[in-house]
């Protein structure tokens, strides 16, 4: 299949499709050699154009951690930054822009860096989880409320028509008791309440 891939014509080579394949392909080698893919990298690949995405391949094989993959390609993307902000005559773009290069090339603040985006991104799902939580707790305290108001509204229905009862008709409590499915002290309280 390589074979095949490789005798098309080179603009194949950049169509979106061949790209995406590329950029999945080393995810893919990303994972088996670090166990761990974060943000950042999908954000990185994202971008990169075919001769990056050969040069990252390539540079796979020898790389140690993730940041040495792109080390080069940083130090490219850094002197380009740094070209296209000497025309900018901002002064504090400058000083940020020049912190951000002594940053980038401090190893322990991008190990720090990579350290905080692994907690964030572990983060994540402890979050999802909580929220599914709540949420189900949520729906099951409003299933609990409505519930409870639809047994008070039936309540409510059952002493109105046993109101009725007592009013219209010469029945006793027990036996309007039984019809209306209610105790005998509840309808005599409510004979009381209606004979006033």
């Amino acid at each position: 299949m390589a074979d095949q891939i490789l005798m098309c014509d080179p603009p194949h080579w950049e169509t979106k499709a061949f790209l995406k394949g590329m950029r999945r392909s080393l995810r893919i080698q990303v994972i088996e050699k670090f166990s761990d893919v974060p943000f950042w990298f999908d954000e990185r690949i994202a971008e990169a154009e075919y001769d990056e995405l050969i040069g990252l391949a390539a540079r796979i094989l020898h790389a140690q951690t993730l940041p040495d993959l792109f080390q080069d390609a940083a130090v490219v993307s850094q002197n380009q930054m740094g070209w296209n902000m000497k025309k900018v005559p901002h002064e504090p773009a400058l000083r940020t822009m020049s912190r951000i290069r002594e940053l980038s090339a401090d190893e322990e603040t991008r190990r720090l860096a990579f350290v905080r985006e692994r907690a964030l991104r572990d983060e994540v799902p402890f979050l999802n989880d909580a929220k599914r939580e709540g949420e189900q707790l949520g729906i099951e305290k409003m299933r609990q409320e409505i519930w409870q108001e639809a047994e008070e509204r039936i309540l409510e229905n059952k002493r109105n028509a046993t109101r009725k009862l007592i009013a219209l008709t010469e029945m006793n409590d027990q036996l309007i008791a039984e019809i209306k499915e209610l105790p005998v002290e509840e309808v005599e309280k409510l004979r009381a309440e209606t004979q006033h």
